[in-house]
């Protein structure tokens, strides 16, 4: 479950990258010293500065 909290055009970007109110997203690594994350949603890999990740909210889904 996700939920983004961005301006129009950084909520725009995400979109296209498949982003977006209900979508699923997987961290696959975060960058060392605060830097930011590296996300996969929808089959695309897309890296997001720490700033705007903190404007991406998630809920924990459990493995089956």
């Amino acid at each position: 479950m996700t939920a983004v909290a961005a301006g129009e055009e950084a909520a725009a970007r995400l979109r296209l990258l498949n982003v977006s109110a209900g979508a699923k997203i997987r961290l696959v690594r975060r960058a060392p010293f605060g830097g930011g994350f590296l996300l996969e949603a929808g089959g695309v890999r897309l890296s997001v500065s720490r700033s705007l990740a903190g404007r991406i909210y998630v809920r924990e889904e459990k493995d089956g």
